[in-house]
């Protein structure tokens, strides 16, 4: 890859400006990418805002719950569960993230929740499964109920196996073949 030629006077003007914002500032602006459309967060900002500035990461990961449903989320959430925040505050904000209209937005805070509090997973997973759809609108191996099984298959709990059984076998075909290869392996 051959670098990009940067001219000496640009890449000034650039820290001056970037310096007058200060690095806390700079690095906020640029972990979500402008537009409501954008698919991912900016990763390698988003660890440095992770490592540097932690208490940021409930702030960014609720606007993107609330205002950004074509994002990816789960690399916030995953920053948001290892990060030094207190226990008490993820658990929230991933309860707040299971309730979350976009499915993708639900799994992804459901994921986070089952590490840290499975008392309130497993309920919230059972609410999920039991809202699916007599139907899904995407195909087979495509759509985001799928994606449930395998947090399914993070507990042993039977209610979350149940409601599991229960929304494949109202979904038919494919899934529920799935499902029940899952229960039985």
């Amino acid at each position: 890859m051959t670098p990009i030629p940067v001219a000496k006077a640009e890449a000034q003007a650039w820290w001056h400006k970037a310096r007058k914002v200060g690095e806390e500032a700079y690095l906020l602006a640029r972990v979500l990418p402008p537009g409501s459309e954008a698919a991912w967060p900016n990763l390698h900002v988003l660890r440095v805002v992770s490592k540097k500035y932690p208490g940021q990461m409930l702030k960014l990961y609720r606007t993107v719950l609330d205002t950004r449903p074509a994002m990816h989320s789960w690399p916030l959430a995953r920053a948001v569960g290892k990060s030094p925040l207190a226990r008490a505050k993820k658990v929230e904000l991933f309860v707040r993230a299971a309730g979350n209209e976009d499915l993708e937005h639900r799994r992804d805070g459901l994921r986070e929740l089952s590490r840290l509090d499975a008392r309130q997973f497993v309920p919230l997973l059972v609410k999920t499964l039991d809202g699916f759809p007599r139907k899904p609108d995407d195909p087979y191996l495509r759509h985001v109920e799928t994606s449930f099984v395998h947090l399914v298959m993070e507990t042993d709990d039977p209610r979350a196996w149940q409601a599991l059984l229960k929304a494949a076998r109202r979904q038919g075909g494919a899934m529920a073949a799935f499902v029940k290869t899952c229960w039985s392996g």
